[in-house]
């Protein structure tokens, strides 16, 4: 039978519950958005959609549905109540946390400044809209703002400024289906390389351009633009044969101001090839410009008109450029006004001449200054940025160095590691073949001892005892003698080949060791039970152990004393002993000197210890050697 715990269902219900909430949440807050964006509606009721998406969208907490309504909310008041758009950016600004709302923000100051004819500070916002797109890899934004930046930068004069931008927008969208920001790009380009007399490059963009439009308006004006170019360039058969075209062109005969646009050009044209014609159509644009109120436009007709009749009818030529700097101080277009005042000094004479140079000197003057300090600032503002980007860069570089520097020391330092392990392994290895092979050659050093001096020793015994008489008495203290021997010896040889006690047994073990090579000897100790055996290190132990082993077992083999006198001595970092019997001495040419000798000399120096010795024959052994405590 199963069963459930009631807690375990209630939270289960509780979580399912939330969940289907929250989700249910989002679908209101979205479809509140989609009415925000229904162009239908009336901004109020549009904004009412939006302050209840950021409600919901901020009681559940979720950062991109909030940022989307109060971007949506900017866009609506952008649109429709523009006095009121920087309270919304500081809005904005708050709720803008990750680089692609960042980014978002950013851009739409932009347009605000850009819309405001704040070009400086529309600058900055594109490049720093520009700088959290990088993050994103969003390369449409960063197209966008590029044309912003390079349009902005035209409209200081900077024309290599402008050029170079452009075409980096361009490198943005070499993989996107945007025809339209490619035609704004090469657009733009075509009007930079016209002001920079680069005519050939200004036709080959606007060609560019007039591919990606597929706006039927569109197209004629950038074929106008063309037609333009060729004005310039003073080839103005093939401009008039462009515009002619054009005029056939319905979507120019219904658009009342490239409609003028195209008749002036083609005017201006015809009378460039040829000074008695184009004069009625440039009159015809004009009656169009004036009849539809294009007065931007209308100080281009009349200043051109100024100029066809200043040889014919200088009078009409002077009314002409009067009418011109009328309308251009009406639209406040400099320009224009500066080419009107121009054209009234060249077409007056006396006091009425001199007024209009003083007014064209005052005009001219002013707005080259305005406009030189507006483009140094524009530099300072570009510099700035570069230098921002530079440092950025420099900074950016130094963590990737850091980073690189701090993988190389960590490879450099596993590498050590590894290295490290590989040499113990190593030498675990040759030590463990080394062990082997010690011990290989300790079992047959045992092995040949036990060979040639017991086995033979207890075979000859086991043969005397079968062929000889044991009853007798002198037989019979024989074999014991040869049976005392072999113990004798093999007593000896277990305890040189025995595990050292390193312990609390040391100094019994070396003591019991050292009494059992007394016998017919006198061996005397001295200081030996004022050593503090615990501060010695158990290699050291074994040393010595080995050490005095060997020197009793030369004795006794060799220099057949009868007295032998070990003395004891310690300080903080030493403990030494003087070594001296009364026997025959070592013979240098015996074998003892070259094993006995050799194997405590090897033992004390791998230790890091010293000896000395006196060897006399018929005068004893002495030897005085001194071992560190650890």
């Amino acid at each position: 039978m199963k069963w459930y715990s009631p807690i375990f269902l209630c939270t289960i219900f509780l979580f399912l519950s939330c969940g289907k909430s929250e989700d249910k949440d989002v679908s209101v807050i979205s479809a509140q958005l989609t009415i925000a964006k229904d162009y239908n509606l009336s901004a109020d009721e549009r904004l009412i959609a939006t302050r209840k998406a950021f409600v919901l969208s901020d009681d559940i907490k979720n950062d991109s549905l909030r940022f989307q309504a109060v971007v949506t909310e900017f866009d609506i008041i952008h649109e429709n109540y523009p006095d009121s758009i920087q309270k919304y950016l500081s809005k904005l600004k708050s709720w803008a946390i990750k680089p692609k709302q960042k980014s978002s923000l950013f851009l739409r100051e932009g347009d605000v400044f850009k819309k405001n004819q704040q070009y400086n500070k529309a600058y900055d916002s594109y490049k720093e809209s520009k700088i959290e797109s990088d993050k994103t890899k969003d390369s449409l934004r960063i197209a966008y703002v590029l044309l912003n930046m390079a349009e902005i930068a035209n409209i200081f004069n900077d024309y290599a400024g402008s050029q170079e931008t452009a075409t980096e927008a361009l490198a943005f969208l070499t993989s996107s289906d945007r025809n339209d920001y490619k035609m704004q790009a090469y657009n733009l380009l075509g009007i930079t390389y016209s002001c920079l007399q680069q005519y050939p490059n200004a036709r080959e963009s606007y060609q560019n351009a007039l591919k990606m439009n597929e706006d039927e308006l569109g197209k004629d004006i950038i074929s106008n633009n063309i037609a333009y170019v060729y004005i310039l360039e003073r080839q103005y058969v093939k401009a008039a044969t462009i515009l002619q075209n054009l005029l056939k062109r319905p979507t120019i005969l219904s658009n009342p101001d490239e409609h003028a646009r195209v008749l002036h050009n083609l005017g201006f044209a015809e009378n460039g090839a040829n000074p008695n014609k184009g004069v009625d159509k440039m009159q015809h644009a004009l009656k169009i410009r004036e009849a539809n109120g294009n007065y931007q436009d209308l100080p281009f007709s009349y200043l051109d008109l100024s100029d066809y009749y200043k040889t014919e009818n200088p009078a009409i030529a002077k009314a002409y450029s009067e009418k011109a700097l009328q309308t251009a101080t009406n639209v406040n277009s400099i320009d224009q006004r500066i080419d009107a005042l121009m054209q009234l000094v060249k077409l007056t004479n006396g006091t009425e001449s001199k007024k209009a140079f003083l007014q064209y000197e005052r005009l001219n003057d002013s707005i080259t200054s305005l406009r030189r300090i507006a483009k140094n600032e524009f530099a300072m503002h570009k510099y700035n940025f570069r230098k921002s980007d530079q440092e950025n860069a420099k900074l950016k570089m130094q963590s990737l160095y850091n980073e690189r520097k701090e993988l190389l020391y960590g490879i450099a330092i596993g590498l050590l590691f590894i290295s490290g392990m590989f040499v113990v392994y190593i030498i675990r290895r040759r030590n463990a073949t080394a062990r082997k092979l010690e011990a290989y050659k300790t079992e047959t050093r045992i092995s040949r001892k036990i060979h040639d001096e017991l086995a033979n020793d207890v075979f000859d015994v086991i043969a005397f005892a079968e062929v000889q008489n044991l009853s007798e008495n002198n037989n019979k203290e024989v074999l014991l003698n040869n049976l005392d021997n072999i113990y004798s010896r093999t007593r000896d040889f277990s305890r040189a080949n025995s595990t050292i006690d390193t312990n609390s047994g040391f100094a019994a073990q070396l003591k019991d060791m050292m009494q059992g090579y007394s016998g017919k000897v006198t061996l005397l100790t001295i200081g030996f039970d004022v050593i503090e055996w615990q501060k010695i290190a158990p290699p050291i132990k074994i040393a010595l152990y080995r050490i005095i082993q060997e020197l009793l077992a030369n004795m006794k083999k060799h220099s057949h004393a009868d007295r032998v006198v070990l003395n004891f001595s310690q300080d903080k970092k030493n403990i030494s002993v003087h070594y001296s019997d009364d026997g025959e001495g070592t013979l240098l040419s015996k074998e003892i000197l070259k094993n006995g000798m050799l194997i405590m000399e090897n033992r004390i120096r791998d230790i890091k210890g010293n000896y000395t010795f006196e060897n006399q024959t018929g005068k004893g052994f002495r030897m005085h050697f001194v071992l560190p405590l650890k």
